[in-house]
């Protein structure tokens, strides 16, 4: 299988490795298995009261996290699937933490910093032909 990597994308996959670990990590604090003072502590830092935590905050950090755990998988193994997977879940990303900034907190916008920086550096490496073939 041919898949077209760039220099500079393993620090990419690093970080989207981290950002999939804390958002799992912080889903999993919130349903309370960390202990009640973690999830007392990670409700702190949300602005405004939930409704309803789980669908709000819980589920998306937990499909978000899992996702790109996948997608950053893919990229590692240098699966041809990884690319376009880590870049739909970088939208994903993006559009949720868009929301989150507005309709919760407004430090939801760090979460957007990643996603966002996988998606210039791929779309500006596809752009300029900066790319390396490499087979596996």
């Amino acid at each position: 299988m041919r898949t077209n990597l760039a220099r500079g994308m393993g620090v990419l996959i690093l970080l989207s490795c981290v950002q999939a670990a804390l958002r799992l990590l912080f889903a999993v604090g919130l349903t309370g298995s960390l202990g009640a003072e973690t999830q007392q502590q990670i409700m702190d830092m949300v602005d405004g009261p939930l409704a309803d935590w789980a669908a709000t905050i819980t589920l998306p950090f937990f499909v978000l996290g899992i996702s790109g755990a996948v997608a950053a998988a893919g990229l590692l193994l240098n699966r041809g699937w990884g690319l376009y997977g880590t870049a739909v879940v970088s939208l994903a990303t993006i559009t949720y933490d868009l929301w989150a900034a507005f309709a919760i907190q407004t430090s939801a916008l760090f979460g957007v910093v990643i996603p966002m920086a996988f998606l210039v550096y791929v779309v500006g490496i596809r752009g300029h032909g900066h790319n390396r073939t490499v087979v596996s």
